[in-house]
């Protein structure tokens, strides 16, 4: 009798201890589990990051971001490429804003875009197609949209700044998502001022150099003795016409037109 006591007191023992083998094994995986989600969490939170940071240094680099203006996608920024184009335009930009579908960097090179509605990029920071803002996709579930709206010091608006925002957007299918809880903390605003356009349509297009808030074309020489300058080609040297010391024969001279050739009023006796 003390035999069979002994035998079943050594099976309750060991069935206590596999149950608790058995929920110790299931904390520990729910623990392994738990910590391989938060690094992937970590993963994923650092390279969305690292694709705002590169859209935003784009935005805050003034030769980017006249490329960006450039761009002919982007259509809501034609107030802006006007002035690209021609500084002393009589532009006005009031009321001007809208999405930025394509972002560029100095080197001329698409960094972002949202043109369409499946564009978006991956848990790695890869580009993809396959963004679906309904239904959710966990191999393309981020979407940056950017938009920007002028800044204006008065009503017509002639010289406005850019405020630009960006948001992010994450749509995952995944039965547990694994993306950033808070997706407004990854979103972006800054301010492009006037001045930064400015300069580089200055510098690039004009190729002078931009000085207390002034254009100073780069004048590589002067017209030959018998000539005077008309105009500047985009290096900085002269146009330069052949003086003609009978500029207005039988009339006065008034001035130049813009193609450089003399106003004669002529004369008539009273």
């Amino acid at each position: 009798m003390p035999l069979l006591n002994r035998r079943g007191t050594s099976l309750a023992e060991l069935m206590v201890v596999a149950t608790i083998i058995g929920v110790a094994g299931i904390a520990l995986g729910t623990v392994f589990k738990s910590s391989f989600d938060t690094v992937n969490d970590v993963k994923s939170r650092l390279w969305v990051e690292n694709v705002r940071r590169e859209i935003v240094t784009s935005l805050r680099d003034k030769d980017a971001w006249a490329k960006t203006i450039a761009d002919p996608a982007n259509t809501s920024l034609a107030c802006l490429r006007a002035k690209l184009a021609n500084p002393l335009a009589p532009v006005q930009c009031s009321g001007a804003g809208g999405p930025i579908t394509v972002v560029r960097d100095r080197n001329d090179r698409v960094i972002h875009t949202s043109a369409a509605a499946t564009a978006g990029f991956s848990k790695s920071g890869i580009a993809c197609n396959e963004f679906d803002a309904t239904n959710g996709n966990e191999d393309c579930p981020y979407r940056f949209e950017v938009r920007w709206t002028a800044v204006c010091a008065d009503a017509t608006c002639p010289q406005p700044d850019a405020l630009v925002e960006g948001d992010l957007i994450y749509k995952s299918n995944a039965q547990v998502e694994s993306g950033p809880r808070n997706t407004a903390a990854l979103g972006f605003r800054t301010l492009i001022t006037t001045r930064e356009l400015n300069e580089s349509t200055c510098e690039q297009s004009m190729l002078g150099n931009f000085s207390g808030g002034k254009c100073q074309l780069k004048v590589a020489q002067s017209c030959p003795t018998g000539q005077y300058t008309v105009g500047f080609q985009r290096d900085g040297s002269p146009i330069c016409r052949q003086v003609n010391y009978d500029i207005c024969p039988g009339g006065l001279y008034k001035g130049m037109d813009t193609s450089g050739n003399p106003i004669c009023e002529s004369r008539s006796c009273i």
